[in-house]
């Protein structure tokens, strides 16, 4: 179990496999939220309704409470350092920039992972317990992940030329249907693509001309290769996602000029339910 922490350090949570002698470093004692977030239903009820109509699920935020020991055999002002910073490293909440999450639990089995931040942690650490020559000190956190989903490294597939560009297919091991990520490279024209048979027209490319296309709606791009926003060019956006659990999604294309120059790179983002 990895922490990567609000400066960008990683911590192992992981308890070793040998308790003695101890060492300097942290040691996970107790871990909920691995197995999924909670969720709700919406629902519709009347009098004339036999029990009720669930139109819909809410996905609730993912929280994960966590009990490890702080370990600094000895103690002494080294070992009040060594917790203070471990409390500096959680942050309080917020990400220092756009483009880092406040902090990041990885599961090191499965290697899947959670942007997460601190909603809160022990009102005071434990400096007496941790300066003692024990030099051992209890913290117990709870960390929430605003996604509900548990990501891994998302699966990246290439096609080359005619014959592979009109047979691509795509694996979705996650349990999420999700949006693929598209980058068409030319010379192509007239070309369409989607999933499973849906087929959205795009822009014609000559040969270096690229697309990279996020087909997430919450996401919604379109560029080319001069960083262009092409996203008017197509209009409609897709409806078909990749679905969950297969091994070979149909990535539809059509287009006439395909060249071995001519390529398609699919990236599909991995969610799942559960951590493990």
């Amino acid at each position: 179990m990895l922490l990567t922490d609000f400066w960008g350090n990683t911590w192992d949570l992981t308890p070793p496999a040998q308790p003695y002698p101890r060492q300097v470093g942290l040691r996970l004692k107790e871990i909920s939220g691995l197995a999924g977030a909670p969720f709700s239903f919406t629902e519709v009820a009347g009098v004339t309704t036999d029990g009720v109509l669930v139109t819909g699920r809410k996905d609730d935020p993912n929280t994960i409470k966590i009990k490890l020991w702080v370990d600094y055999p000895g103690g002494g002002p080294d070992a009040v350092a060594y917790l203070m910073g471990w409390r500096r490293a959680l942050g309080r909440g917020l990400a220092r920039d756009v483009n880092t999450p406040p902090l990041q639990l990885t599961v090191g089995e499965t290697g899947r992972w959670q942007d997460v931040r601190l909603l809160s942690a022990d009102a005071e650490p434990d400096l007496q317990s941790i300066a003692s020559p024990g030099g051992m000190a209890l913290e117990e956190l709870t960390l929430r992940s605003d996604l509900t989903w548990w990501r891994a490294d998302p699966i990246v597939r290439t096609f080359t030329g005619q014959t592979a560009i009109g047979s691509a297919t795509v694996p979705n091991r996650g349990d999420i249907d999700v949006w693929p990520q598209l980058k068409l490279t030319g010379p192509i024209t007239t070309p369409k693509i989607g999933i499973a048979g849906e087929l959205i027209s795009l822009p014609n490319l000559a040969a270096g001309q690229w697309l990279d296309i996020d087909a997430d709606p919450d996401y919604w791009s379109a560029l080319d290769q001069a960083g262009n926003d092409r996203s008017w060019d197509i209009g409609i956006r897709w409806q078909k996602q990749v679905p969950a659990n297969t091994e070979n999604a149909v990535v539809s294309v059509t287009g006439t000029g395909i060249t071995a120059a001519t390529s398609l790179t699919v990236t599909v983002p991995q969610y799942f339910w559960a951590a493990i």
